[in-house]
């Protein structure tokens, strides 16, 4: 059987860098395809932005190969600490110049940084340490409910704040999946779908957020050919 199983972990770190390749390669080809015109009408060439993606596709795969190297679970003790930090960067984000009406980026000058793209892996690694660590009371609701409610609500609610839907909605998705391999009861991943969808609902048709992108969207699907 641990020969069986090192074979799979094997297989699956092969295939694991094959589909990021592809991801990365089809990922390029569409940044050329959306943008060859625009970049030939307004830069310097038809390859503008696309010579700048291949430059962050060697960072990110360099970055990727760099922390493939470090044993995930000396993260473990820093968790608390990673997360004060990257909540702490949320609430800074708050306090930077608007950009296209909403908050989302600290500039350091050379580079914006997003706190919410942070606050994703801090999240994957404060949840897995903590469904690891309750790992026989998992099937209790409260064991699980704290200390990530508050976790999530504060963090959810930062990204709301800037305002970032998108990002919540992708957070949460991760979540019902971390929780949903972790073997939590459905119960709770019905609660927890619940009040996201409950949050969507309040921001969209109440608080008006991207509320005419959806009209619009709407309109698109009743008259495609604009006829009307």
């Amino acid at each position: 059987m641990g020969i069986g199983r090192l074979k799979h972990s094997q297989d699956a770190d092969t295939w694991l860098p094959a589909i990021v390749a592809v991801l990365l390669l089809g990922g390029v080809i569409m940044v050329y395809s959306a943008s060859a015109m625009w970049a030939d009408t307004n830069f310097s060439g038809d390859s503008f932005f696309f010579l700048r993606q291949i430059v962050w596709v060697i960072v990110s795969v360099a970055m990727m190969f760099l922390i493939s190297r470090i044993d995930y679970r000396r993260l473990e003790k820093w968790v608390w600490v990673l997360l004060l930090c990257s909540l702490a960067l949320l609430v800074l984000a708050l306090f930077m110049r608007p950009v296209a009406g909403a908050r989302r980026w600290i500039d350091l000058y050379f580079f914006k940084l997003q706190p919410s793209e942070i606050f994703k892996y801090v999240l994957i690694l404060f949840l897995a340490a903590m469904l690891a660590a309750k790992k026989d009371k998992i099937f209790h609701l409260r064991s699980v409910l704290f200390p990530a409610l508050p976790v999530l609500a504060i963090g959810f609610g930062l990204i709301l704040a800037e305002p970032n839907l998108g990002t919540v909605l992708i957070l949460s998705l991760m979540v019902l999946v971390l929780f949903f391999v972790a073997g939590i009861r459905l119960r709770l991943l019905t609660l927890f779908s619940s009040m996201i969808g409950l949050v969507a609902y309040l921001m969209v048709f109440v608080g008006g957020y991207k509320l005419d992108r959806i009209h619009a969207w709407w309109q698109a699907l009743a008259d495609p050919l604009q006829a009307g």
